[in-house]
């Protein structure tokens, strides 16, 4: 398995692998899901915009993926309304300390170490460009993401708020010192 950062090319695969584990297609909490699946155009602008956007490939398919952002590129994501879905989660990562890295999705196909391996690489990245503070949201309500804390937790991601976007969907945010 090959970890890289995305490319503009990868847009197409990543979007179809995020609508596969969408919670839209019957996955459930303990297999872990994204909630808000963007458009291939989304995908694409925040690959162009992040330094922190990694795939996890495997005999020329994507299999995973992690979408991160610095703390400056989420700030202009949401100066360009990109991301007013999650206005509840972006208030408070906005009050933090910085510099951070703010976890968005995380999707594997099947998690045979990908997710881990993406995450290492994230780490080691962030550490590079020295910034020591993530922060990720877990669906909490209507439907825990049970596979994603528990990944967190063992990750030591710690919980540090629960927030309410305008979609009424309630998120815990868990922070990781890296």
């Amino acid at each position: 398995m090959r970890i890289r950062h995305a490319q503009e090319s990868d847009a197409a695969q990543i979007h179809s692998l995020a609508t596969e584990l969408s919670i839209q297609n019957g996955r459930t909490s303990d297999q872990g899901f994204l909630v808000y699946v963007l458009s291939e155009q989304e995908y694409r602008l925040r690959i162009g915009t992040s330094d922190f956007f990694y795939v996890a490939q495997q005999e020329g398919q994507i299999c995973g993926f992690l979408m991160c952002y610095s703390d400056k590129t989420l700030l202009a994501l949401i100066a360009a309304n990109a991301v007013a879905h999650e206005d509840g989660i972006m208030l408070f990562v906005q009050q933090q300390g910085k510099p951070f890295i703010f976890g968005d999705q995380i999707g594997v196909r099947s998690d045979d170490g990908a997710s881990i391996l993406l995450m290492q690489k994230l780490l080691t990245d962030a550490k590079e460009h020295q910034i020591n503070k993530m922060y990720v949201a877990i669906l909490e309500r209507p439907i825990p993401n049970q596979a994603s804390k528990q990944f967190c937790s063992k990750l030591g991601f710690q919980h540090k708020a629960t927030v309410r976007n305008s979609d009424g969907y309630e998120w815990g945010i868990y922070e990781l010192t890296i």
